[in-house]
């Protein structure tokens, strides 16, 4: 699984550098987007940088709980994300346990698997929930790479000050979300209706999705976010799921 994710980057990366050219991001550039991404961007320190269209998210810890009233089980999480096309894989492994899981999307797919002792797989889930799903993973982190957000499958609408609401189209899928920002500027939360919740022997139900930023620090003169949980809302209580201590992230990688 470790082996399939770094092969599925290795693949992204070496397409990523037949095309990429640096473009710095400049005032003329950041005015096409919503004010308050503008002031989000400005803050980030991405304002006079090379846009960012790819990124590896370097996890110093991170959590999973499959039921809100488990445990807390401790991970261990290797992510990539890419801008053109919209790509996403993550590799987490449970430790202290022998089951490892990668998820992946990219032109319209989406794949969970999850295995034991890396022989044997007990999750294999694909479709059109699993794949619209992903998507909504992959918009949820948007802000966290500058070169999101100017493509065209994106479509931004400013709501008040503080809030904007996106529209992405993917392939064959159409999905919105609200990102709110604080009054510094900051990006704080994702919210979004078009995420599938998994009831359980296939019956999937759209629910309220939530994203966090709890905290940000500054990495190589980058202001990144830094605590994150994501939460589903079910029967009107938040269980939070996912959570994690971003350590830094690494942008337009090339190898």
């Amino acid at each position: 699984m470790r082996k399939q994710f770094y092969k599925d980057r290795a693949a992204e990366i070496n397409e990523f550098n037949k095309y990429f050219k640096a473009e710095v991001l400049t005032e003329e550039k950041l005015g096409t987007l919503p004010q308050v991404i503008q002031k989000h961007f400005k803050l980030c320190g991405f304002l006079g940088k090379p846009i960012a269209m790819n990124a590896d998210v370097i996890w110093k810890d991170s959590f999973i709980r499959l039921k809100p009233n488990q445990d807390w089980k401790p991970l261990h999480t290797l992510q990539f994300n890419s801008v053109n096309p919209i790509m996403r894989t993550t590799f987490m492994k449970v430790k202290k346990m022998f089951f490892t899981g990668k998820d992946c999307y990219k032109n319209g797919q989406g794949t969970m698997k999850g295995k034991i002792l890396n022989l044997f797989t007990v999750v294999d889930v694909k479709g059109k929930e699993i794949s619209q799903s992903a998507l909504i993973t992959s918009f949820c982190e948007m802000m966290l790479l500058s070169g999101y957000a100017f493509q065209k499958y994106v479509e931004w609408k400013t709501i008040d000050d503080r809030t904007v609401q996106g529209i992405l189209t993917d392939q064959n899928f159409k999905v919105s979300g609200t990102f709110h920002f604080d009054e510094e500027g900051k990006f704080v939360c994702f919210e979004s209706y078009d995420r599938y919740f998994d009831k359980g022997n296939g019956d999937f139900e759209k629910k309220k999705f939530i994203a966090k930023i709890n905290s940000y620090k500054t990495v190589d003169n980058h202001y990144q976010p830094e605590k994150v949980s994501v939460s589903w809302l079910l029967n009107d209580e938040e269980y939070k799921y996912y959570k994690g201590t971003i350590e830094s992230i690494k942008y337009n990688m090339r190898h």
